[in-house]
């Protein structure tokens, strides 16, 4: 078996190190040392700092035989919260006893989030801002504070503040996400460089308030073609950002032109994070997936059995996580700009525009040239692994439903899909064996790639020129506050969960199934393994080549890194 991990790199801020004199490194480690700027964040930011310092030493990744399965038992009234958002449903505690890997659990219980409620009435602290002096001051310090609890990284974005940085971050990082072919300028209904090809839009962003000191977000950025002469498939320079606070297009050259491309990167980093991260791979997608699991399927439903992995935990996660995260005042809230007005709306009009979309149905209608998506690791890489789970899900539902009229007639199955359009509207299509397959793929997928890709972020943020949370108007780098609040947030991503590729065929033996039914579903489970492994083995082939054609490597989809479920 193909046992390869994709390869740590060295941090963002050891690359920075080796580029400047031993010597130099050494006196601001000393000048660190004896006044360290990460001690004059708030009482409340260092609450939080403490916390994690404690919960990072407890950290542990379980094997998939912690992971029971799923069992009968009625949902209490009280262990069903109701959201500010219409549908927003979610149970607060966990399918079984889970006392191993219920990291949230034991956050709560003994320094965590319980305990952290009680500073949200502090006050934000945001009437002035202290700055490192330099990249090199900040590195130092991130390491000396942090280093001991920041997750491994796998990419590395040295040069994320630069004009290159930039085009590779729309193309090869987050930025892809949203990639789409440029508008006009009649489209825009503002100016649009000339000979812009491409554009990562975030204008959006722009119609909720945010709080003095921070400038609102809203920004898209435009690039220009690709090579005329075939050499490349993506584009190779950044052309201009519009600024929807200022309501203008700044070009390279321009005095603000560093201010325009941290404020993209600020808006880029926000709606990651809280629109897709947050809002729609927990909030919406893995609680979506666990809540019509558990109020409608039975125990022993061979639905039920194919989610319960990729539900894991995640009661108790998205609990933890509503308490930490979406009140005013709360940790989400100060880490980001936004007024408490701004911050309701955003999440509100996030809930109310939800619509399910597969993913492979995602780049479509985006204006892309088929060449691009031909390479766009986005694309390639992710359509591979959600078409793994697409399969293992068609071979596993054959076995017990062999035409959709078998299907149809099971009223678990019927009630497991009314569900999804019950309390939040996700405009699902009719039900067949092949919709729900499409279905299924889609939410493993989200809980497990969408989840990486958009969450553990790591490899953007410890730097002073990454995605700051927040900026204040005419500074091009986060402030010591919101560098250490986004600091402390991207720490818990460390807290894992069962990985991906495991063995999960204890789920499985399931009594009251046939024998020849339970060794079919035995060999189709152990045959998705295979599945990943070779998933895992063209992804670090293709990332070879990615990186001798001078491409950024992508490993966000590479089963190897993947947990079975959300965490945080």
């Amino acid at each position: 078996a193909h046992m390869a991990y994709p390869e740590v790199v060295e941090s963002t801020r050891e690359e920075l190190f080796k580029t400047i004199p031993l010597e130099e490194v050494q006196a601001m480690k000393q000048l660190v040392a004896q006044k360290n700027k990460f001690d004059q964040v708030n009482l409340h930011t260092k609450s939080l700092y403490a916390s994690v310092s404690s919960v990072m030493k407890q950290q542990r990744q379980g094997q998939a035989s912690v992971v029971g399965p799923p069992i009968d038992a009625t949902i209490k009234e009280e262990n069903v919260w109701t959201g500010p958002f219409p549908g927003f449903r979610m149970i607060t505690n966990n399918d079984a006893e889970e006392s191993l890997l219920d990291y949230l659990r034991y956050l709560s219980q003994n320094v965590g989030f319980a305990a952290l409620a009680a500073v949200e009435a502090l006050p934000l602290g945001e009437e002035e801002q202290v700055y490192f002096d330099s990249p090199v001051e900040a590195a130092v310090a991130i390491d000396a504070t942090f280093g001991g609890y920041l997750p491994p990284q796998f990419n590395s974005w040295a040069d994320l503040h630069t004009d290159g940085g930039t085009v590779q971050l729309c193309v090869f990082g987050l930025g892809a996400w949203y990639l789409r072919g440029a508008r006009s300028a009649d489209a825009a209904g503002h100016e649009v460089p000339v000979g812009a090809a491409f554009e990562v839009n975030l204008e959006e962003m722009s119609q909720y308030e945010t709080r003095e000191p921070w400038v609102r977000y809203g920004h898209t950025a435009y690039l220009g073609p690709a090579p005329s002469d075939g050499s490349s498939a993506f584009p190779q320079d950044v052309l201009g950002i519009w600024v929807c606070h200022s309501s203008r297009l700044v070009r390279p050259g321009d005095a603000d032109w560093e201010q325009a491309k941290a404020g993209f990167r600020s808006s880029l980093g926000t709606s990651v994070t809280l629109k897709e991260h947050l809002a729609t791979s927990h909030w919406i997608a893995a609680n979506q997936l666990q809540v019509a699991a558990r109020e409608t399927l039975r125990a022993d439903s061979p639905l039920r059995r194919l989610l319960r992995q990729f539900y894991y935990n995640t009661a108790d996660i998205n609990n933890s996580a509503k308490e930490f995260l979406l009140p005013a005042n709360q940790f989400g809230f100060r880490t980001f700009g936004f007024s408490e007005s701004g911050w309701g709306s955003y999440f509100t009009n996030i809930w109310a525009s939800y619509a399910w979309k597969p993913f492979p149905e995602m780049l479509k209608g985006r204006d892309l040239p088929e060449a691009l998506l031909a390479q766009l690791p986005l694309k390639q890489d992710g359509e591979l692994l959600w078409n793994a789970f697409a399969n293992y899900t068609r071979k596993y539902l054959k076995v017990f439903y062999p035409e959709d009229n078998e299907l149809l007639s099971d009223a678990g199955v019927l009630a497991f899909w009314n569900h999804f359009d019950e309390h939040h509207r996700w405009h699902l299509p009719a039900l067949s064996r092949e919709s729900l397959t499409s279905l299924i793929a889609d939410l493993m997928w989200w809980v497990t790639a969408g989840h990486e890709y958009l969450g553990s972020i790591v490899e953007y943020l410890p730097a002073l020129n990454g995605l700051p949370a927040k900026l204040v108007a005419g500074s091009a780098v986060a402030d010591v506050q919101t560098l250490a609040q986004t600091l402390v947030l991207i720490s818990l991503t460390g807290l894992q969960e069962p990985a991906l590729m495991d063995d999960w065929t204890h789920i499985f033996m399931v009594e009251s199934w046939p024998d020849s039914r339970r060794e079919e579903v035995l060999r189709i489970v152990r045959e998705f393994q295979v599945d990943l492994d070779k998933v895992s083995r063209e992804i670090d082939e293709r990332n070879i080549k990615r990186e001798r054609s001078g491409q950024k490597r992508f490993n966000a989809f590479n089963p190897r890194l993947l947990e079975t479920s959300v965490s945080i």
